[in-house]
Order: C-alpha cells, then sequence, then structure tokens
C-alpha cells in the first residue's frame, strides 16, 4: 500500500504543477486505497 500512497502523491504533485488558468488537466486513476 505504501507505494500505491507514494505513487498518488507524485500524480497529485504533477498534477499540481501542470494547472494554470491556460491549462485543463484531466486525471483519471482508481481509487484502490482501503
Amino acid at each position: 500500500m505504501t507505494a500505491e500512497k507514494n505513487l498518488r502523491g507524485v500524480l497529485r504533485s504533477e498534477v499540481d504543477r501542470s494547472l494554470s488558468k491556460d491549462n485543463i488537466v484531466i486525471v483519471d486513476s482508481l481509487n484502490n486505497i482501503k
């Protein structure tokens, strides 16, 4: 589960970095953390 949380954190960081007024970011991920 730790690897999944790390990956989710990296994904979130990349999305946050990519967001701006001029960009649209669509993220589709499975919700597997229980």
